[in-house]
């Protein structure tokens, strides 16, 4: 359920999806500007159409939002991870955010009048990553094959939440498909095309073990020491 709360609880509830070091990501202090609000995994944050009141700073866990067009069709346009901004919208909310682990938000002062200069840069340094962001997610999208697409996101993801050898994904394989523009079996042939390669091993559907990482950015087309910092966009591009 959502809960406000004035202190951090500390993130030992959020299953290793943990706050990283906000000042590595956005060296602008944060210009909080209201209670920490906490969500179980499977709640809606917001909804597509709802009145925005706030941009939401994802101290921890994983958000994913999605957008619903009139005939229905999803199509999933982010996975958010500790230190991202989601919530950036004008007026009304253009897409729906839903928590895949239990999450800790927190509201932000998006204008300088109410953050000062301060707030001015932050909003600033937000609007770059997330365009940064962005032009990772049409790059992935721009590859060719389905395996290749598959590999440049679980490289990507992988570095936007520090992981090198191994991935957690919180996300079902329907919500994979909808953000990657494959099917569902589509996406299962893609896996166990990469596991029969020996590029990774499954623990679980929702842990990836990366056993041969140079093989995996070759395949993607990505380099292999890149971060997830938004040092990903230049090499993705097709």
């Amino acid at each position: 359920m959502d809960r406000s709360e004035p202190e951090d609880r500390g993130a030992g509830a959020l299953d290793g999806h943990r706050a990283l070091p906000f000042g590595k990501r956005l060296p602008v202090r944060a210009p909080v500007n209201g209670r920490r609000r906490h969500f179980d995994a499977g709640m809606v944050i917001y909804s597509q159409g709802e009145d925005g009141d706030a941009w939401l700073l994802l101290e921890a866990g994983v958000v994913m939002t999605c957008r619903y067009g009139i005939d229905g069709h999803r199509h999933v346009t982010r996975f958010a991870v500790a230190g991202d901004v989601v919530g950036i919208d004008v007026g009304m909310r253009a897409e729906t955010a839903s928590a895949l682990t239990p999450v800790m938000l927190s509201p932000l002062v998006c204008d300088s009048g109410g953050g000062g200069e301060g707030a001015a840069d932050f909003m600033q340094m937000v609007l770059q990553k997330t365009l940064a962001e962005l032009q990772d997610s049409q790059a992935l999208l721009a590859r060719r094959t389905a395996v290749e697409r598959v590999a440049a996101f679980l490289l990507l993801f992988g570095a936007r939440t520090g992981h090198i050898s191994h991935v957690e994904l919180p996300m079902s394989r329907a919500d994979l498909a909808d953000h990657l523009g494959l099917g569902m079996h589509t996406i299962s042939r893609a896996f166990s095309q990469l596991l029969r390669s020996r590029f990774i091993a499954l623990a679980d559907p929702h842990h990836v073990r990366l056993l041969q990482r140079g093989q995996l950015a070759n395949l993607a087309g990505v380099d292999d020491d890149f971060r997830g910092d938004g040092g990903l966009r230049s090499p993705l591009v097709a």
